[in-house]
């Protein structure tokens, strides 16, 4: 009888999940800034140039489940949030004149998104028995608040927008930080690779 694959974390695929993160993080930043200083001429050109990457990303991510060698049978995560991210992208380029509520909606989305990612992130560092996990979690709490403002307050404006989202950029910028240079301890606990 064959024993069932696990699949064991190794510090470098950590790192690389928090690489990813950070980048996120820092293109939130950047749109932020661009949403202050311009408000609602940049709205419309955001909020497409987000559609176009949800699209591109999406339909990737499919195109590759389905050319996929090692394809496992059934809906998997990885092939549902894709298909979620390309519908996100089409419904963006489908409303047209109503982009903005559209975009508001989508970054609250996006940001109760990322702040589920960090609520992850500190339930592993606590099961780690990592000391500044709690700091995580009131990150990721704050993020999860302020999706949700932006995500179903009708009267949130682009220039309010733009400094939530520097604001959730930073903060995650500030939690990726403290789960990478914690990534030994939580392979250490969780009986992984430090490759």
């Amino acid at each position: 009888m064959k024993k069932p694959k696990v699949e064991i974390m190794t510090k470098s695929g950590l790192r690389r999940t928090a690489w990813s993160s950070t980048l996120e993080s820092i293109l939130t930043i950047v749109f932020g800034v661009l949403l202050v200083v311009w408000q609602d001429d940049i709205v419309r050109i955001i909020a497409y140039l987000v559609g176009g990457f949800l699209l591109l990303k999406g339909g990737f991510t499919i195109a590759s489940y389905m050319f996929s060698k090692e394809q496992k049978k059934g809906l998997n995560g990885e092939l549902v949030l894709a298909i979620v991210t390309f519908l996100i992208g089409v419904v963006i380029f489908a409303v047209g004149e109503q982009i903005a509520d559209v975009f508001r909606v989508l970054v609250g989305v996006l940001i109760i998104y990322e702040g589920l990612i960090r609520l992850d992130n500190a339930m592993k560092l606590r099961s780690a028995g990592v000391v500044n996990w709690s700091a995580v979690m009131a990150i990721a709490i704050i993020m999860l608040t302020f999706g949700m403002f932006l995500a179903f307050f009708n009267g949130a404006m682009a220039f309010l927008i733009g400094w939530f989202l520097i604001v959730t950029g930073l903060i995650g910028l500030f939690s990726d930080v403290m789960f990478m240079q914690n990534t030994s301890a939580l392979l250490e606990k969780l009986g992984g690779k430090k490759k």
